[in-house]
C-alpha cells in the first residue's frame, strides 16, 4: 500500500511539470509585441525574438518616452542585436533612423558596417556561386576602392604585422637578388690570371731580341780590344 500511494503521489507531479512546460513553450512562441508598440514602431513588426522585445517594450513604456538618453540607447542596442543575428537590413534602417535623429555613436557606425560588409558578401557569394560569373566593371571599381580603404584602416597591430611581413618580404627579394653579384665578382677574379697570363708573353717577346743583341755583341767582340786601345 505505501509502494502504492507513492506512485500516486508521483504521477501528478510530473503531468504538472510537463503542463508547465508546454504552457512555458507556447508563451515563448507566440511572444509578440502589443500592436500599439508596433504602430510607434513599424520595424518591430514580425519579431519574436525575446530579446529585441524587451528593448521594444521599453521604449513603448509610456514612463520611458520622454527619456529621449534612454531612447537613443535602446535603439542602438536594438541595431546592434539585428546585426548579430543576422538582419542586416532592418540593422541598416534602424542606423538611419537613429541618423535622422543627428544621433552619431561608434556602436552605431559599426554595425552599419558590419550589416553592409554582410549584405555585400551574401550578394558575392550569390554571384559566385549561383549565377558563375565575376563582378563587373561598374561594381568592381567601387569594391577595390573599399578594400584600399579598409587596409589603410586596419587596426594598429594589425598595421605592424603587415608592416613587418612586408619587411621581411623585401628582405628575401634583396636576398635573392644578391648571388647574380657574388656571381660577377667570381667572375672578375676568375678573369684575372688569364690577362696577366695574356699579358705576359707580349713582355717576353719584347726582352728576348735585346738579350740576343748583348749576348752576340759579347761574342763578336775580342777580349784584346781594351788592350789595343791603350
Amino acid at each position: 500500500m505505501r509502494i502504492l500511494t507513492k506512485g500516486m503521489l508521483f504521477v501528478p507531479l510530473i503531468t504538472a511539470v510537463c503542463i508547465a512546460q508546454v504552457s512555458y513553450a507556447k508563451k515563448e512562441d507566440s511572444l509578440e509585441l502589443n500592436k500599439s508598440c508596433v504602430k510607434l514602431y513599424p520595424l518591430a513588426a514580425g519579431d519574436t525574438d525575446a530579446d529585441l522585445i524587451s528593448l521594444y517594450t521599453q521604449m513603448c513604456d509610456k514612463t520611458n518616452r520622454k527619456n529621449q538618453a534612454l531612447l537613443s540607447g535602446l535603439q542602438i542596442q536594438i541595431a546592434q542585436k539585428y546585426q548579430a543575428q543576422g538582419y542586416n537590413l532592418k540593422a541598416l534602417q534602424a542606423v538611419a533612423q537613429l541618423r535622422n535623429q543627428n544621433i552619431s555613436t561608434p556602436e552605431m557606425t559599426d554595425a552599419e558596417f558590419l550589416a553592409g560588409t554582410a549584405i555585400s558578401q551574401n550578394a558575392l557569394n550569390h554571384m559566385r556561386t549561383v549565377e558563375l560569373r565575376s563582378l563587373s566593371e561598374e561594381a568592381y571599381q567601387p569594391a577595390k576602392i573599399l578594400v584600399d580603404t579598409i587596409r589603410f584602416a586596419q587596426p594598429v597591430a594589425q598595421n605592424r604585422e603587415t608592416a613587418f611581413s612586408e619587411n621581411a618580404y623585401n628582405k628575401k627579394k634583396s636576398n635573392k637578388k644578391a648571388p647574380p653579384k657574388i656571381a660577377a665578382v667570381k667572375k672578375t677574379k676568375a678573369e684575372a690570371p688569364k690577362s696577366a697570363a695574356a699579358k705576359a708573353p707580349k713582355t717576353n717577346r719584347t726582352t728576348a731580341p735585346a738579350v740576343k743583341e748583348s749576348a752576340e755583341k759579347a761574342s763578336n767582340s775580342s777580349p784584346f780590344e781594351t788592350f789595343n786601345k791603350k
